[in-house]
This record gives C-alpha cells, sequence and structure tokens, in this order.
C-alpha cells in the first residue's frame, strides 16, 4: 500500500484544501492534470503545477511573488532525499498568506 501525505491543493477559483493523497506521482499528475513541475517556495515547501499549463491555456488561479499560476496546483514538503512529505500545521499559514 502506497504512503500517504498531507498536501494544500488550490484549485481555480476555490479556496485551499489541507487533503491526504497518494505519495505517488500518478496522484500529483491527477491533481495538476498533467506532467508536474515543482517551484521551491522557501522552508522546504514546493508548488506542484502542470508544466504546460501556460501553454494550454488554464485557468488563472493566483498571484505569486510577481508571476501568475494557472491551473489546479498543490502545495507539499519535500524532505533531503528529494521526496514528497507531509506538510506540518506550521506550513498551513505560510501558503494561505502566500496566496492571498
Amino acid at each position: 500500500m502506497d504512503e500517504k501525505i498531507t498536501v494544500a491543493v488550490k484549485k481555480v477559483n476555490e479556496a485551499v484544501d489541507f487533503v491526504e493523497i497518494d505519495n505517488t506521482l500518478e496522484a500529483a499528475q491527477e491533481i495538476v492534470g498533467g506532467y508536474i513541475e515543482m517551484v521551491g517556495i522557501g522552508n522546504g515547501i514546493y508548488l506542484v503545477c502542470n508544466e504546460e499549463g501556460k501553454i494550454t491555456g488554464e485557468d488563472f488561479n493566483f498571484d505569486l511573488n510577481g508571476d501568475y499560476i494557472v491551473g489546479d496546483v498543490f502545495f507539499v514538503r519535500v524532505d533531503d532525499e528529494g521526496e514528497f512529505a507531509s506538510l506540518d500545521e506550521s506550513d498551513i499559514y505560510d501558503i494561505e498568506d502566500l496566496i492571498d
């Protein structure tokens, strides 16, 4: 059985939702709707989005540090080995502050 991790999903036109997903590439691709791209946002947290989202015309989601993010995305922690890991409670506030 696959390991589960807690991530913060931000769908277009919806609030952030903290959910548990399978820690697999397939689960990540299902959320973003295609190939994944990871963008470090600091403190070991990454934004995971569809790498072709802007090219394929995905809908606007939110602004991030002077850029715009499109399509459904999620936030996840990455451990020292480069593997996805669960967010913790303190991450919740950092993520909500970042996208408000």
